[in-house]
Order: structure tokens, then sequence, then C-alpha cells
């Protein structure tokens, strides 16, 4: 299985592409702020940025193949949290896998690169 930090930093990168094309929304700006927040260190904003992704998600009717990074994400936030996580600051290593892995995702425009990891940046949403 991918570390957790690689598979929440390509699930970012594939959310935001998915929204971004939809244009500027009150929902949308609120969660830019929280990706920054997450990908900044943040911890105590992920489960608040996974919710606003679901009703986002829901709202503009993602296909099928977002849904299921969103399934992935919610798993590892319901696995790191089974481990005693705190989610107050991310773990430094949880820290810079989630935002390298969301950087060469973003960066590289490949909707499927992750999918292969998934078996698992600075710039945010």
């Amino acid at each position: 299985m991918a570390r957790a930090g690689v598979v929440l930093g390509e699930y970012f990168a594939v959310v935001r592409r998915f929204l971004q094309p939809l244009g500027e929304s009150p929902d949308l700006a609120r969660l830019c702020g929280l990706g920054r927040a997450v990908l900044g260190g943040d911890g105590s904003e992920l489960l608040s940025f996974l919710h606003t992704t679901r009703c986002c998600l829901t709202a503009h009717r993602a296909p099928e193949e977002v849904w299921e990074w969103h399934e992935a994400a919610l798993a590892v936030v319901i696995d790191l949290a089974a481990e005693g996580a705190t989610f107050e600051r991310l773990d430094e290593e949880f820290h810079r896998d989630l935002v390298d892995a969301y950087e060469v995702c973003w960066s590289s425009g490949a909707r499927d690169r992750g999918r292969r990891s998934r078996g698992g940046g600075r710039e945010a949403l």
C-alpha cells in the first residue's frame, strides 16, 4: 500500500483538477483555504477538507474516478485515526510525502498517475 501522505497528496491534485474548471464559488473558496492549511501542515483542517470536498463533489456530480480517490483518502484518514493520530500538526514525513506527491501529480497533469500507487504543494487547490 502506498504511504498515506502520497495518497492524500495525489487526492488533493485530483480534486483540484476536477474543481478548477467549475469557476469561483464560496464552497470552492472555502475548500482552497482548507487545502492550503493542510498543505501547510495544519492537520486540524484535514477532516473539514474531506467534508467540504464531499459536499463539492456531490454538488458538482463528480465522476466515479474522483469518488474512488475520495474513498481512498477517507480510508487513509480512518487508518491514521485508528493508529492514534491526533491531526493537530501533520507528522513531518507524512506532510513531506503529501506535499511532494501533490506537487508531482499536479505538475504532471496526469490524472491516472497516482492510480498505480494508490493500489496509495504549497500551491493549494
